[in-house]
């Protein structure tokens, strides 16, 4: 309720949203609400949005948020709004469910196993103290409608909340990515009818993701990488770059063959920061997902380091941006996306190690293996 509150009260607040729209932090050229209402407004006087490079979303929702706006001239409520904050709830009722579903599928798993392959001692200590599932699913729900990021991109009316909500729609593992899949090609096929047997869509949506020709700057890693290389290179650099996320997720699903979630949530962390044109809400949905790990904070290198990285991005990027148009010099303002990027990589990292080391001391022991002469073992994590 908070969440919605807040999102309303700042949608009310127009010159502060004004200002809040022109900042890259919160609107990227594949998300902004400016882009819809260029699309929609060619789209009513017969001309193709996707003629020029304005236009970036899908035929459907281009349809979808042209009918809202006549509705809108009609009841004199944005609608668009009200669908995006629907968006936004839903997704945060997505992410109770999946916090609820991963902790009740981990504790089961443990406490069948805590009498034959796992350390007693150990099992006692990392299960002391702690909450329900349901306790960790309302911070981790909290911690999503509540972060400041989320609430400024969906007041904004930026796409963000309906990218979030197929992402936390995810958790249902296989099932969920298969019918991700059989929706996709469905969209795809009625966007072909819709644009009169045409793919010409194609190009100027996710051709515009993945050759990236707007270098517009923003809190990714690609536009100043792309405005400094040559030509000729783009294209290898383009493949090598979006390949990042699965290969990445390759190897960690067979890790985790039996936990679905841990591949999927690896997956959203890279997609969010490797992905053509982030934002800060792009992370916030990963950031919200990490009280997810609070039995596994004990056991985390960087937590406290991390965490203080992390403000700190969020605080000195205005000051960058700001250093940048004053000294003509993007060099400031790109240092500091390259540090928000490895600052969410540590937060990764340090998730999977806390579950690799939680499973390693469930089967070793809270006192490393040892030889007959009494030195370490050589273990692996895996």
């Amino acid at each position: 309720m908070l969440g919605v509150i807040a999102r309303v009260a700042l949608f009310q607040l127009t010159p502060l949203l004004e200002y809040l729209t022109t900042r890259i932090e919160i609107q990227t050229p594949a998300t902004s609400w400016e882009s819809i209402e260029e699309g929609i407004f060619l789209y009513q006087n017969g001309i193709s949005p996707y003629e020029g490079s304005v236009f970036h979303n899908q035929p459907l929702l281009l349809k979808f948020f042209t009918q809202l706006k006549n509705l809108t001239a009609l009841c004199h409520v944005d609608l668009a709004f009200v669908f995006l904050l629907f968006c936004e709830v839903l997704t945060g009722y997505s992410l109770f469910k999946c916090c609820e579903t991963y902790l009740d599928m981990i504790r089961e798993e443990e406490k069948a196993l805590a009498n034959s392959e796992f350390d007693k001692k150990a099992y006692e200590c990392f299960n002391k103290n702690l909450r329900t599932p349901e306790t960790y699913a309302k911070i981790v729900t909290l911690a999503y409608l509540l972060n400041p990021f989320s609430v400024m991109s969906c007041a904004c009316k930026t796409m963000l909340p309906i990218e979030e909500n197929r992402h936390g729609m995810l958790h249902n593992g296989v099932g969920a990515f298969v019918s991700l899949l059989v929706s996709t090609a469905l969209f795809l096929l009625l966007s072909y009818y819709s644009c009169g047997y045409s793919l010409e869509f194609l190009k100027s949506t996710w051709g515009f993701q993945y050759l990236i020709p707007d270098l517009t700057p923003n809190v990714g890693l690609h536009w100043y990488f792309y405005m400094e290389m040559f030509d000729q290179y783009k294209t290898f650099f383009n493949l090598m770059i979006h390949s990042i996320s699965a290969s990445i997720c390759i190897p960690l699903c067979w890790k985790f063959s039996k936990n679905r979630i841990i591949p999927i949530y690896s997956a959203m962390f890279f997609v969010a920061i490797y992905k053509s044109y982030p934002s800060f809400a792009d992370a916030a949905l990963c950031l919200a997902l990490v009280p997810m790990f609070a039995q596994n904070f004990s056991l985390m290198r960087n937590l406290l380091f991390t965490f203080l990285l992390v403000l700190s991005c969020y605080a000195s990027m205005p000051a960058m941006y700001h250093v940048w148009v004053v000294t003509f010099n993007p060099n400031f303002f790109y240092a500091i996306t390259l540090i928000y990027g490895t600052v969410h990589m540590l937060i990764w990292s340090d998730v999977i190690f806390s579950l690799n080391r939680r499973q390693f001391l469930y089967r070793n022991g809270l006192h490393y293996p040892v030889d007959e002469n009494g030195k370490v073992k050589k273990f692996s994590l895996i």
